[in-house]
């Protein structure tokens, strides 16, 4: 085994075995879970959010044509309570 792996090995065993280092370790571990979860949730409101704000739009765009508020409502998703909002 090279030198350096060998040296890198008995860090690590080392380190291991301390009981501080492992939580110092599991602290870090869950703390970068807890970040990614948030992370992840931020993005999926965005993103719910963005859809959201395109339908509104459309509905925007369509009621300028003159379309029905039920053609409307069938074209976006959007209620009609939704449309008669706008």
């Amino acid at each position: 085994m090279d030198a350096a792996i060998y040296k890198a090995n008995e860090k690590m065993t080392f380190l291991a075995n301390d009981k501080e280092v492992l939580r110092l370790y599991n602290m870090r571990e869950m703390a970068q879970i807890d970040y990614n979860s948030g992370m992840k949730k931020a993005r999926d409101e965005g993103k719910a959010e963005g859809k959201a704000e395109a339908k509104t739009e459309t509905a925007r765009n369509l009621l300028e044509m003159n379309m029905t508020h039920e053609q409307i409502a069938k074209a976006t998703g959007l209620t009609l309570e939704e449309i008669n909002s706008l």
